[in-house]
């Protein structure tokens, strides 16, 4: 019953967010349960289990693709969050009261990070991102990632559990609630402290966000009127704003672009940046033949004015099973087969330049994953476009649209970048270095607009340093077990 208490409360942080603060209060009675909990298969069965509801309602999405792949998706990320309630029941044999705490959000930040790496990897659902609507909490994410926020939220859900389970006194429950209130306070403190350097000068670009059906992309036949929405919303948009680039989402080309097949295509698109005598940016797919057999890459493309191709980048972050099956690399007969898992992953993180500015086109979901965006900027990008179709819900489910759009508002903290995000039917924007929306267009639309895009060249510890929280917390949770192990021993 308190597992589903800690659900509903999850629900109306996250999904049906009026009131975001209850994120920190959400889990308060799952780890209640858990520091009651007295046998190990227990605790992990409940974190288990919440696992599966709360990675259910990040992850449905994957249903308008296979509920075979959604339950897969689910059970893998689960699995990786019951480890929690195998944690907290042998941590809490040798800790107690705030060290204890400390411990409980190390697991945690350590198995979202699980969660979010690897071939399987999905960032989705990471708590931190509740805090998106908080201005000052999030500018933490400067320095820790987003795994600080992560941190923050489980620490302070923690103390709160621990003054409710444990058998101090009421003097030494209310210690841990104050500090609790008292580490939000400061968190608070620091990210309105945080200075906001001045850009150092800005760059105007064009979004076409289209709203065409995914079933009237993939054919060839439809490709003729989208090139005409495509040209006639460019030509609007420029008719009477100044623009440095103009920017087509994800697959605005759904055909292989370089192939000697699509060579008329390609010169419609190159006589479209003519007409549009601006730079044109937009996502297609290439193809390549080789000994091994066809390869096949989902691609950004930059063409100039003058209708030259100025640079190409390959997706290097792909969606597993959907977009990307390893096996295809191995075997080739497997990889001459086509169909499910056709793309396979860049290997250069390409930059693109425009005069002065530099700037990386992310593809997708590569824009949710902070070790990713990371090493775009350090490579030299000014700021960040993500191209995407973003037509993952089910009908017009509006939170996972939010929730994709909420994510690269973080990425934007970590690195101190703009981020520019052009989608086909979701939500395209425009994102300062510190996380705030300079323009939006609204989901199921078809809207374009003009905007500038802040430049900035700070550099963060983050950037700097990369996932040294996730180090600290692994060596948090060694020191956990060596030291009472130690007086064990004695």
């Amino acid at each position: 019953m308190l597992g589903l208490l800690a659900f509903v409360l999850y629900l109306g942080a996250c999904v049906f967010p009026p009131f975001p603060w209850l994120i920190f209060l959400a889990f308060v009675p799952l780890f209640y349960t858990l520091k009651k909990t007295n046998r190990m298969a227990e605790g992990y069965r409940i974190a288990f289990i919440f696992g599966c509801a709360i990675h259910a309602i990040a992850l449905f999405w994957i249903t308008n693709v296979s509920w075979f792949l959604f339950g897969l998706a689910v059970l893998f990320q689960a699995f990786i969050t019951g480890l929690l309630g195998t944690g907290i029941f042998f941590y809490k044999k040798w800790h107690q009261g705030v060290p204890f705490c400390f411990l409980v959000a190390a697991l945690w930040v350590l198995t979202e990070f699980i969660r979010a790496s690897g071939f399987w990897g999905l960032p989705a659902g990471l708590v931190g991102y509740a805090l998106t609507p908080y201005f000052q909490l999030t500018q933490i994410a400067s320095w820790t990632g987003i795994w600080g926020l992560s941190y923050l939220i489980i620490l302070v859900n923690a103390l709160l559990a621990e003054a409710v389970v444990s058998q101090y006194g009421s003097g030494r429950k209310l210690k841990l609630i104050i500090f609790a209130c008292m580490l939000v306070f400061v968190s608070y403190l620091i990210g309105t402290m945080l200075q906001q350097k001045i850009p150092r000068g800005s760059f105007n670009v064009t979004v076409i966000q289209p709203n065409i059906a995914k079933e009237n992309k993939k054919g060839s036949e439809f490709w003729p009127q989208n090139l005409k929405i495509y040209r006639t919303m460019t030509k609007t948009a420029l008719s009477s704003k100044e623009s440095d680039l103009v920017i087509w989402p994800e697959t605005a080309v759904p055909f292989f672009l370089f192939h000697e097949a699509r060579s008329d295509i390609l010169k419609q698109v190159r006589d479209s940046a003519r007409s549009a005598d601006r730079p044109l940016l937009l996502g297609a797919q290439d193809f390549q033949q080789d000994s091994t057999g066809p390869h096949g890459y989902n691609i950004a493309v930059l063409i100039s004015q003058q209708g030259q191709i100025m640079g190409r980048y390959a997706k290097m972050k792909l969606v597993p099973v959907l977009e990307y099956m390893p096996i295809r690399l191995l075997i080739p007969w497997v990889r001459r087969m086509g169909g499910i898992g056709v793309y396979e992953p860049g290997r250069e993180h390409t930059l693109f330049s425009i005069g002065d500015t530099t700037f990386s086109s992310l593809i997708c979901f590569e824009g949710l994953f902070p070790g990713v965006v990371r090493k775009f900027v350090n490579k030299g990008a000014d700021f960040l476009i993500n191209l995407t179709n973003d037509e993952p819900s089910l009908g017009r489910m509006g939170f996972y649209y939010d929730q994709n759009a909420r994510m690269l508002r973080i990425r934007a903290i970590e690195n101190r970048r703009s981020f520019v995000r052009v989608a086909n039917n979701g939500i395209s924007m425009v994102i300062d270095p510190w996380g705030r929306v300079i323009r939006q267009a609204p989901a199921f639309s078809r809207v374009t607009f003009t905007c500038p895009v802040p430049i900035s060249d700070q550099r963060t510890p983050y950037l700097l340093f990369g996932d040294w929280l996730i180090w600290i917390c692994m060596f948090g949770l060694v020191m956990g077990y060596v030291f009472p192990s130690m007086r064990k021993d004695k």
